[in-house]
């Protein structure tokens, strides 16, 4: 008996060694890393673990959980362990965060806390993390930008891709594009514009398999918004009158808005203010009662002076466009100095309030024009470099020879 014992336990025993030997081993997460190439301007690394960011080449192997960033003419290629390709574009700061396993396949994080990036995915899915929700990419070619103030902006080029954040979760199709005020506001969606497919064309060479069949819906031409007049700038008397408190107008846009269909508004360009006969019906904005030195919108000053600029304001959404973020921008001598107005204004009444700012004359003795420029940009930086056209006069300058 107790041999036949000793012979089912040793036969047991051989049993269990062979079949844990058989037995699939556990497949090891491969980590993240990434290769650098296509290296332009000051492009800068730390590895986990480092304190300070130093200047790296080509060739460079980041490794997971390190960080980049990238200076003002910065920009830099990552080839990832799993295939997919991310630019980096300009002043960005980006982390290789890990890779998930989901399913079949590895789900690759990332962190973007300012700047943009573009990802074309090989394989998998990716999730970006930043301050307003997870944008996520399952197929193939995402762009990611966070704007001052921490919204985002993206377009989603071809694919199948995703925001969520604490207002819930929102797809993306082929040729859409999203912006996000904040982690607790719905995304705007609507269709992508030929600037914003250009933009992808001129940062990766991989979006000229996938443009060709890209359908961008074109407005119709009966129904486009046309600008029926330009606000003018109103001469203002000698003596300030009191200034309105400023009110901002929450964004209008409070649910997922869907992209519009090709009978919509085309959306007016962006550097022509427009002012409707209805203001209900198109975006626009009015400036008044602006004194310079708090005198009149026509000073003389010497060569070189800080001059004070104060002026009232009111700026309105599009009913096409009631999430987009607008603009007024004060500029001199063609270029833009700073911004009146960044905000998302929503529908006619928007938004109203007062500005003091000051402004430099030139040294050069002559005449100069203050103007306003109306513009809807996703930051008050994009929104300066625009400058220059459409502009409205509200005031002007006598520089005074030395």
């Amino acid at each position: 008996m107790k041999r036949k014992l000793i012979v089912f336990i040793c036969t047991l025993l051989s049993f269990t060694i062979i079949f844990t030997a058989c037995a699939p081993k556990a497949t090891a997460i491969p980590p993240l890393s990434a290769a650098f190439s296509e290296l332009q301007g000051t492009v800068m690394a730390k590895q986990t673990g480092q304190a300070d960011f130093t200047r790296v080449s080509n060739g460079f192997i980041l490794e997971q959980n390190g960080e980049i960033q990238t200076g003002d003419d910065g920009r830099v290629r990552l080839d990832l362990s799993t295939g997919t390709i991310i630019r980096i574009a300009p002043s960005s700061l980006f982390s290789l965060i890990s890779n998930t396993p989901t399913g079949n396949s590895l789900a690759s994080s990332f962190k973007l806390d300012i700047g943009r990036i573009w990802i074309v995915l090989t394989s998998g899915s990716a999730n970006v993390q930043t301050p307003s929700g997870v944008a996520s990419v399952l197929g193939s070619y995402l762009m990611v930008e966070v704007v001052e103030g921490g919204g985002i902006k993206l377009t989603c080029l071809e694919g199948s891709c995703n925001i969520k954040n604490e207002s819930g979760d929102f797809p993306l199709v082929t040729g859409q594009s999203a912006f996000v005020l904040n982690a607790q506001t719905p995304p705007f969606v609507q269709q992508m514009s030929e600037q914003e497919v250009q933009e992808w064309l001129n940062a990766n060479p991989e979006a000229t398999l996938v443009v060709p069949s890209l359908t961008l819906p074109a407005p119709s031409a009966t129904t486009e918004s046309t600008a029926t007049s330009e606000p003018t700038a109103t001469d203002v008397p000698s003596t300030a009158t009191s200034a309105p408190t400023a009110t901002n107008i929450p964004p209008t846009a409070t649910s997922y808005v869907p992209a519009p269909q090709p009978t919509k508004k085309k959306r007016p360009p962006a550097d022509v203010p427009t002012a409707t006969t209805d203001p209900t019906q198109g975006y626009g904005y009015t400036i008044s009662n602006v004194l310079f030195n708090n005198t009149s919108n026509n000073i003389t000053v010497a060569p070189g002076a800080q001059f004070s600029v104060d002026l009232d304001y009111q700026i309105w959404s599009a009913l096409e466009c009631p999430g987009c973020i607008d603009q007024l921008v004060i500029g001199l001598e063609g270029s833009g100095v700073y911004c009146v107005y960044d905000n998302i204004p929503g529908l006619y009444p928007g938004a109203s309030g007062h500005d003091t700012n000051s402004l430099t004359a030139p040294t050069t003795p002559g005449t100069y024009p203050i103007g306003v420029h109306y513009d809807l940009q996703y930051s008050c930086n994009n929104a300066l470099l625009n400058y220059g056209s459409g502009n409205t006069t509200i005031g002007t300058i006598t520089v005074n020879a030395p």
